[in-house]
Parts: C-alpha cells; sequence; structure tokens
C-alpha cells in the first residue's frame, strides 16, 4: 500500500455545489478502487490524500493529472504504508480558509508555505486527518 499526496490550483472558479458533484463521482471512483483519503479545499488550492494499493494509487493519479479542471499538479509525497490513516472514507472532505487553518493551530504559517510549496512528511498527513476529526467533516 500507499499514499500520494498531492497540490493542484482549479482552472475555473469551484462553487458549492461544484465541490459535491466532484466528490459524489471521486466517493464512488475511489470506492470501486478501495482506494481512501481526503481531499482540503483551501482558498484556492485543493490538497488531496490518496491511499490504497500501489497499481490503483498511481492509476488513479494519472487519471486526476489528465483532468483539465485543475492545473499546477504537484506531488509533494509519494511513500509506502502499513496502515490507512483515512480508512473510513472514501474521500473525506473539508474546506477551510488558510487562515482558519492556522488560527485553529494546525499549522504555523512557516509549516503552511513548506506544505503549499512541496514539502510534505507523514506527520502533515496525520495533522490533516486531525482536521477532519475535530471538524467532522465527512
Amino acid at each position: 500500500m500507499k499514499t500520494i499526496v498531492y497540490l493542484s490550483t482549479p482552472t475555473v472558479p469551484f462553487s458549492d455545489e461544484d465541490l459535491t458533484d466532484l466528490l459524489v463521482k471521486s466517493r464512488d471512483n475511489n470506492m470501486k478502487r478501495n482506494v481512501s483519503g481526503m481531499l482540503l479545499f483551501l482558498n484556492d488550492l485543493f490538497i488531496q490524500v490518496l491511499e490504497g494499493e500501489d497499481d490503483e494509487v498511481d492509476d488513479l493519479y494519472n487519471h486526476i493529472a489528465r483532468d483539465s479542471r485543475h492545473h499546477k499538479l504537484t506531488k509533494i509525497y509519494d511513500q509506502p504504508i502499513e496502515e490507512r490513516l483515512f480508512d473510513v472514507w472514501a474521500m473525506a472532505f473539508d474546506k477551510m480558509s488558510s487562515e482558519e487553518l492556522m488560527e485553529a493551530g494546525y499549522f504555523t504559517l512557516e509549516e503552511f508555505k513548506e506544505i503549499t510549496e512541496g514539502v510534505m512528511d507523514y506527520e502533515s498527513i496525520k495533522i490533516l486527518r486531525s482536521i477532519l476529526d475535530k471538524n467532522q467533516k465527512v
């Protein structure tokens, strides 16, 4: 099993309805592939975590990379895992501003800048999971 985390920027504005449609389709596709993870929408930045069997995660990431609804796709984490962090979610979701993220104490400004510049480690992924737990978003 492995985890991939990537950043991307939407090519068009995403309304709440657009995000809901994206989540419905993503959850359906992920369940078919036995992939779990989360999508965090920050300002105009997607941070997505994908976890599952290596081939399934790689295939899904490659499919996402061809999606014209976003660009500046940057893979910031691609490592083997022993267990899933998002095992109960086909695709968990939260939407916040970077200010809300920092005000809640999840990341400092410096840590957030590092993530948006492509620096991610396993501890940062655990923090993303804690955001979902604290906000109880699914």
